[in-house]
């Protein structure tokens, strides 16, 4: 009873008080968000990163492919397979380790740390990753989709120029992956 007539008496401790509760609140509310509503707990939420709650758009898996975005980089005349670029996932001797953003080609060799067998990305080497990297997943499932689908939600969209650019900023463009 002490500790809360203290409180009450002492603007700072009730102005501490508060930012406590609220930073529990928040904690519990991040982590809800984190967890989503799924029982296990370990799925992704099916919302679309940095947009609060909107729900992923149900698209037509069979949506055509086009040119991939414009690059600041020379362009690489070499086009690849999928077959091609999953050779490039790092457990293939001298094939450098591969990643396509938005139908375009990367050598992302030089983050091996990152991308080769052992990193924690290496889910995406070898695969098309625009998708499942605009919905934060890991699932293979979301790997090697059409990029376009992206396309048809805005914030997938901005997520997937965002990611573009950062691979052509940060990673040499060996390429286009073929249709």
């Amino acid at each position: 009873m002490e500790t809360l007539d203290a409180i009450a008496d002492s603007p700072v401790l009730a102005i501490g008080a508060v930012l406590i509760f609220l930073g529990v609140l928040r904690g519990i509310f991040m982590l809800e968000k984190l967890l989503g509503s799924s029982p296990e707990g370990s799925k992704k939420a099916q919302t679309a990163p940095g947009a609060g709650a909107r729900p992923i758009p149900k698209v037509d898996e069979e949506a055509t492919w086009t040119e991939p975005p414009a690059s600041t980089q020379k362009s690489a005349d070499r086009s690849y397979s999928k077959e091609e670029l999953a050779k490039g996932n790092g457990t293939v001797g001298d094939v450098p380790i591969l990643l396509a953003v938005c139908g375009v080609v990367f050598d992302v060799s030089k983050g091996a740390s990152f991308y080769g067998p052992e990193g924690p990305y290496s889910a995406f080497a070898g695969h098309e990753a625009t998708y499942a990297l605009c919905v934060g997943s890991f699932d293979a499932e979301d790997l090697d989709k059409n990029w376009r689908i992206c396309l048809k939600d805005e914030g997938l969209a901005a997520q997937a120029r965002s990611w573009f650019s950062f691979f052509e900023k940060k990673y040499t463009r060996v390429g286009t992956l073929q249709i």
